[in-house]
């Protein structure tokens, strides 16, 4: 027996080596929680956040008070069939996003996974299996300050947990630009419908867009006219988060 006891003690300091690994703390809070998520105190928090709007745009997911479509959406139909955002980019779950782009913080990546992971799993949970995942390109600018595109991260982290295919190449961007953020909505969409090109077939394909952060729209808007153009079946969009308010400029 006791031979038998130490023959299995290095299984049990690996196991428990193993299981404090997994142990991290809360990238908002703090507290200790299970890696690559938050605790179960902020996720409540940012569920209880993304659910008080009295309405959501059914097509962009923008927080409103009256039911039926966002102004905006009502005076032109976006291409997209429809988004779905893990939750508003305000504080303090902005942070994770700030975290992420700014400070290069990869650890998070299967943090916004999951979370949009769950948000499509309760909004979308008949998404199709043959649905193709596409990230929407960094500028070389970007890349060359990250060394990595978030969305491409993301997107890559949320089709293993969706079970679902994403094409990193499939979509390029052959135009570089001002900083969208510095940009009003009409500027922003006129500048990005020139940016994008599809490099490959998407005949007949169910694909989805993914970006970190929607704004006006105006960025996968015009991803998707570039794949529906190319004769794509449909197009959707799943975003980390949302601004809660629109710029008219």
């Amino acid at each position: 027996m006791a031979y038998l006891t130490r023959l299995c003690e290095p299984a049990r300091q690996c196991f428990r080596h193993w299981r404090q690994c997994l142990r991290a703390q809360c990238p908002l809070c703090g507290l200790a929680c299970a890696a690559g998520t938050l605790c179960v105190h902020c996720r409540a928090l940012l569920r209880q956040d993304h659910e008080a709007a009295a309405w959501r745009c059914p097509r962009c997911s923008l927080a409103g008070t009256s039911p039926g479509a966002c102004a905006q959406c009502d005076v032109s139909v976006p291409l997209f069939e429809r988004a779905i955002a893990a939750f508003d980019y305000r504080a303090p779950q902005d942070l994770l996003i700030h975290e992420l782009k700014v400070r290069h913080r990869l650890h998070l990546v299967p943090v916004l996974g999951g979370l949009l992971a769950e948000a499509v799993t309760v909004a979308w949970p008949d998404m199709p299996e043959e649905t193709i995942l596409l990230p929407v390109p960094s500028s070389r600018a970007a890349l060359a300050r990250r060394g990595f595109n978030p969305a491409g991260e993301i997107a890559r982290d949320l089709a293993r947990r969706l079970g679902r295919d994403c094409r990193l190449g499939l979509l390029r961007r052959v135009r570089e630009g001002p900083r969208q953020a510095s940009l009003g909505r009409r500027a922003r969409l006129a500048a990005a419908a020139r940016m994008y090109h599809v490099s490959g077939s998407v005949a007949g394909l169910r694909l989805v867009v993914v970006d970190d952060v929607m704004t006006t729209a105006g960025t996968v808007n015009a991803v998707a006219g570039r794949l529906l153009a190319a004769g794509a079946r449909s197009v959707h969009v799943l975003v980390v988060a949302r601004t809660p308010v629109l710029s008219v400029s």
